[in-house]
């Protein structure tokens, strides 16, 4: 079976071969005909078997993503687990008045954290004296204001007449049902 760029070859071939016919195909009707007959089922054969393969990575794609989401819950489930253990034995370790103890396979130790000394803030940062806040600017493109503009408009300028924003054209998808 022939692939699509074979196929799309062919249809070129048959498109020159009625150009030379000026569009008058009364002597070539029956290769012409045959010519349809043969590529169009190998066509639509090779576009059903794309197709199929496409379904196919999709639903197997689902089925992944389905499976990864369900592992990931799990994965939060046993972490989870394992952080209240860890916290449970800590609290064990204190009232027990314990800093290690060595089992068969671990050595279990209530160590305090290096570094730094943790800051602990009691108000909210905006009621801190300015030097003591930090403040982010984030800016961002209002997106429905431009559209607006553009739309009615047309393109966003600077003064020197430079584009800075205008409407893009929508995406085009295969679509398979």
């Amino acid at each position: 079976m022939p692939t699509l760029l074979e196929i799309g070859t062919q249809i070129r071939r048959l498109e020159e071969l009625l150009v030379e016919a000026d569009g008058d195909i009364t002597g070539i009707e029956d290769e012409v005909d045959a010519w349809f007959e043969d590529l169009g089922s190998q066509r639509d054969e090779k576009l059903d078997a794309y197709a199929r393969l496409i379904a196919e990575l999709e639903a197997r794609a689902t089925v992944r993503e389905t499976e990864a989401m369900r592992l990931s819950h799990r994965a939060s489930v046993d972490t989870n687990k394992a952080k209240y253990l860890r916290q449970r034995l800590q609290r064990f370790f204190e009232t027990a008045g314990l800093t290690s103890i060595e089992t068969d396979r671990y050595r279990l130790t209530l160590a305090r954290h290096g570094g730094k000394t943790p800051v602990v803030v009691n108000v909210s940062p905006e009621f801190l004296p300015r030097a003591f806040q930090k403040v982010k600017t984030d800016i961002r493109a209002d997106l429905d204001a431009i559209r607006s503009f553009v739309e009615s408009r047309g393109p966003l300028k600077s003064r020197r007449g430079e584009v800075l924003a205008h409407l893009g054209e929508r995406g085009k998808s295969i679509r398979i049902r």
